[in-house]
């Protein structure tokens, strides 16, 4: 399970606490109740779901990947 404290050291950050928003680009959500990762459109508010992930190892991969 991925915590917050890994979150916030990867550059996410949350305003409610359960959704983090990378504030490097600003293109992905991760739902930390639901351990889903989403495209996230800023300008339209739009997520669009990509994987579950639960650990920070293979979401730290995963954005390499994509970005």
């Amino acid at each position: 399970m991925i915590r917050k404290e890994e979150l916030n050291s990867i550059d996410f950050r949350s305003d409610n606490g359960y959704e983090f928003y990378d504030v490097g680009i600003w293109d992905f959500m991760y739902n930390i109740k639901t351990q889903k990762l989403y495209s996230h459109c800023e300008v339209y508010g739009d997520l669009e779901f990509l994987t579950s992930v639960n650990d920070i190892e293979k979401l730290k991969e995963l954005l390499d990947i994509i970005v």
